[in-house]
């Protein structure tokens, strides 16, 4: 992008929101694979730091408040928990690979010299028990989808065919991001490589949104069908997990190349504040 001198200012700002939404794509790399370990994240209330016994409350309330809206009975009720219920012992197991993840990553991004396969092979090592747990969710809500009557069904399937929000105009990340850029000082050389990764990226990721989206919306379908298909189910899944891994991937790959233009004082930083972070 080339800028006027009565422009400059101005450009310099789009293209920071250019690639300040490319950094958050790279950083999915390992949010994502991090996140794909379904090891609970740490939101606003930390989360993550919960005990599974309150981890497996606050799953059985915001159900409960679910089966309150469709107006379940009890034996709905008691049918449907207990699915919930059996899925909390894997759920706990997937919890408690989130920290081991998150260092491994996290470790190598910012080791100076970050070793790319170690990176992949992590993410591959997530995405394994997490796609397993998926299935057994998929299992457990085809088991509730039977102890509902069709008035229930459509009503939870007119909730769960509304279209995923986007984040990518959102300008609260941008100037987030404006702000940690210009907390490390980044070089015109690291904005460059921000800015290819993102073009070589974008296409790839309005793809598997674009398949995310078919799959949802063929899943609804199932959900609406009076005998849900388990073998279309878990097929979408599959297909589903195949295209966001391979994403993340390539995510993976180019978060890995800007890493290795990280100064050590742009990495120390960076351990600062997400020290910082752990101790909020």
């Amino acid at each position: 992008m080339h800028c006027s001198s009565k422009v400059e200012s101005g450009c310099k700002n789009h293209k920071r929101g250019r690639w300040g939404r490319a950094i958050v794509m790279l950083t999915l790399a390992a949010a994502v694979a991090i996140a794909a370990a379904a090891c609970g994240h740490r939101g606003h209330h930390g989360h993550r730091d919960l005990s599974p016994e309150a981890v497996e409350r606050r799953a059985i309330d915001r159900l409960g408040w679910a089966l309150d809206d469709i107006d379940a009975d009890d034996k709905q009720r008691a049918t449907i928990e207990a699915l919930a219920r059996g899925l909390m012992p894997d759920l706990h197991k997937l919890r408690a690979l989130h920290d081991p993840t998150r260092e491994v990553i996290a470790g190598e991004l910012l080791s100076g010299k970050p070793d790319a396969n170690k990176i992949h092979t992590t993410i591959d090592e997530a995405a394994r028990p997490t796609l397993s747990f998926v299935h057994k969710v998929a299992d457990a809500a085809i088991g509730a989808h039977a102890a509902l009557r069709p008035d229930q069904r459509a009503e939870l399937a007119e909730r769960w065919d509304r279209p995923a929000r986007q984040w990518e105009d959102n300008w609260m990340i941008d100037a987030g991001i404006d702000r940690a850029l210009d907390k490390l000082d980044a070089s015109p050389a690291q904005e460059e490589l921000v800015l290819d990764r993102r073009e070589r990226l974008e296409k790839r990721a309005k793809a598997t949104l674009k398949l995310h989206e078919g799959n949802r919306a063929a899943l609804v379908a199932q959900m609406r069908s009076n005998k849900p298909d388990p073998r279309k189910v878990h097929a979408l899944i599959d297909s589903t997990a195949t295209e966001v891994q391979g994403l993340v991937h390539d995510l993976a790959g180019a978060a890995v190349d800007i890493a290795a233009t990280l100064t050590p004082k742009q990495r120390d930083l960076i351990q600062q504040k997400i020290a910082e972070h752990h101790r909020k």
